[in-house]
């Protein structure tokens, strides 16, 4: 798998943990016992005093029983959740005792995810870190648009989240092709049609791109000035290669064939925007 694969799905994160905590587990014991099996075998020293992991591990076996009869249902999103729930809960706690194989162990010990196993996905300190930023986003945005739904016209949370995102700007200032960041523009996508649809929040400004140098202005010149001053061919240049960028962004996400019925397709190309103009 490509790194930046998992990164396309966090949008989904949210939506899966709160389908997985409504579902309910008390007169089932057997989605216990397989999780117990999978804890006494695999992380036989991990401390779960409250027993919220084992709680919660139930009941996402009870959840992946539920979308494996759905046999029309993209199961990919969900197996990227999988690898990262094992690792924020489990492995991220000490990576010296415990390592991403887990997540194969924990795959072999549960039914219906044999789909999972062809995208078991090795996470690291770093990426964890990337995750938890977008996982914060959206989880954020997904709190906004439950908001929408009552009588509540307060912005504060749009502006909570919008200084959230500028607080990533050095991570990605200029770094056109980063999984994490490409993600980041995702989520600016999204957010600024949110704020376009709500009225409220007009005095809130839409999210500024941190992905490469700006050409707006290169783009403005004319032709004949292009032909005759001497950065005439750097500009052409310049302007060819982000075309081409664009261009290359555009074919990775119509090869990933990847539909959701929670989000629309992630967005990989930035624009600017003309709300405040």
């Amino acid at each position: 798998m490509m790194e930046g694969d998992i990164f396309n799905y966090v949008n989904e994160f949210p939506n899966f943990k709160g389908k997985i905590s409504n579902e309910s587990i008390e007169s089932d014991g057997l989605h216990k016992e397989k999780c117990e099996g999978f804890m006494s075998e695999k992380i036989s020293d991990y401390t779960d005093a409250s027993g919220n992991f084992l709680t919660f591990c139930a009941k996402t076996v009870k959840y992946s029983t539920q979308l494996a009869s759905e046999l029309n249902s993209n199961k990919l999103p969900f197996c990227m959740y999988l690898n990262y729930w094992i690792y924020n809960e489990v492995i991220s706690k000490d990576e010296t005792k415990y390592n991403n194989n887990i997540i194969n162990g924990f795959l072999d010990h549960i039914d219906n995810l044999e789909t999972c196993e062809n995208h078991t996905k090795r996470i690291n300190k770093n990426i964890h870190e990337n995750l938890q930023i977008l996982y914060k986003l959206y989880e954020d945005f997904k709190k906004i648009k439950e908001e929408m739904l009552t009588d509540s016209n307060d912005c504060k949370s749009e502006e909570k989240c919008a200084q959230y995102y500028k607080s990533q700007e050095d991570k990605c200032k200029g770094k056109d092709n980063n999984s994490f960041c490409n993600a980041l523009e995702n989520f600016r996508v999204k957010f600024n049609d949110h704020l376009r649809s709500k009225n409220e929040c007009k005095e809130i400004e839409e999210l500024p791109s941190f992905q490469g140098p700006s050409l707006a202005a290169t783009i403005s010149l004319p032709v004949s000035v292009m032909s005759y001053t001497p950065f005439g061919p750097w500009i052409r240049h310049r302007l060819s290669g982000s075309t081409k960028m664009k261009n290359k962004r555009n074919q990775e996400i119509q090869e990933s064939g990847y539909t959701s019925g929670y989000q629309d397709m992630p967005y990989l190309v930035s624009y600017q925007s003309s709300r405040h103009s």
